[in-house]
């Protein structure tokens, strides 16, 4: 009986030392089941970067939108493609429709003039002065001055040696004896005539000469010659009288 005991007690204590060891091993295997528990923060982590780069894509579709406003441009065209209409007429343009400038101006006034120099000489020269008046009977009345812009001059009488065109239309004129001897220069009036034109001419050559004939500052001057050419449709705005 006592050798029973013996090896009952022997059985018993390896009994017990196997779930000691048993027990032993089960914290060893936990580190193992709880490695997916430590991925998982990890897996947490990355969450957050795709979170984070996911904004960043959605402000280029907000600022391609302002990019698209088209109807910005349509008043443009359509402003543009009134302007260009031939139709429109402006009232307050006395050139538009083919009206010329002595239509829209009461008759009996002055409504253009000019002036035209010779070239020949720096110390003398021939200025012809030029005037533009509407006619009752519809045509226009050409007036023509020449006056002699000049320093110290002697000058005899010359008679039928100074000439106006108009056109394919002349006049001669004379001149007296001319003294002058001031100390500067002067302008002195030689002659004026006037033109009757019919009033639809458009370019119209005008001249006036004077026969000289003599020596001026060293220089030998013939004629002096003041040309120029107007035309009566569509005149500059500086020769017109405002």
């Amino acid at each position: 009986m006592k050798r029973i005991s013996f090896l009952t007690a022997v059985l018993l204590l390896v009994a017990a030392l196997l779930l000691l060891a048993s027990c032993g091993e089960q914290p060893q295997e936990t580190p193992k089941e709880s490695q997916p528990a430590d991925s998982s923060p990890s897996d947490s982590q990355t969450e957050p970067q795709q979170s984070d780069t996911e904004p960043a894509t959605e402000p280029p579709t907000e600022t391609q939108e302002p990019q698209s406003q088209e109807p910005v441009t349509e008043p443009d065209t359509e402003e543009a493609s009134s302007a260009d209409d031939p139709g429109i007429v402006d009232p307050e343009d006395p050139n538009q429709g083919g009206t010329s400038p002595a239509d829209s101006v009461p008759v009996g006034t002055v409504y253009a003039k000019g002036q035209f120099t010779s070239k020949e000489s720096n110390y003398i020269a021939l200025v012809l002065d030029w005037s533009l008046t509407k006619q009752a009977n519809g045509s226009v009345l050409l007036s023509m001055t020449a006056s002699l812009s000049t320093y110290d001059i002697s000058s005899r009488p010359k008679p039928n040696l100074g000439t106006f065109i108009a056109g394919n239309e002349s006049k001669t004129f004379s001149t007296p004896q001319i003294d002058y001897t001031g100390s500067g220069r002067t302008l002195i009036q030689l002659a004026t005539e006037t033109f009757e034109l019919a009033g639809t001419e458009e370019y119209l050559p005008l001249s006036a000469s004077w026969k000289m004939m003599g020596y001026y500052h060293g220089q030998e001057i013939d004629s002096l010659v003041a040309v120029g050419v107007i035309d009566l449709l569509d005149l500059p705005a500086e020769y017109l009288v405002h």
